[in-house]
């Protein structure tokens, strides 16, 4: 797995992040180039970032399209379908209860 780092957005990524928009087409989601796909990369980012939402108490809701990989991601990780259209599949995951020790219960 190529070794990766969750930072805020600076003026030297701006390039980087409107390209990537332009290939992915689609404002304020989570996207992977596909040349990193299927490296873990995905599930880690996504695994910390759910964490954070467990920690907050903060239910997540997303969609994806109908037929598109990233679904089994996404209920490998407790999302379930809440709604489905022609297009997308809405789905949501609650927050899990975190111990007093840091574990997810």
């Amino acid at each position: 797995m190529v070794d990766w780092e969750l930072r805020p957005a600076s003026a030297a990524d701006v390039e980087a992040v409107a390209e990537l928009r332009a290939v992915v087409l689609r404002a304020e989601h989570f996207y992977l180039a596909q040349r990193l796909q299927g490296g873990g990369i995905g599930t880690a980012v996504l695994r910390e970032l759910l964490e954070r939402c467990d920690r907050d108490g903060t239910p997540v809701r997303l969609n994806v399209l109908r037929g598109s990989p990233a679904r089994r991601l996404y209920e490998r990780h407790g999302f379930t379908v809440d709604a489905e259209d022609a297009v997308d599949v809405f789905l949501v995951r609650a927050p899990k209860m975190i111990s007093d020790e840091g574990m997810s219960m």
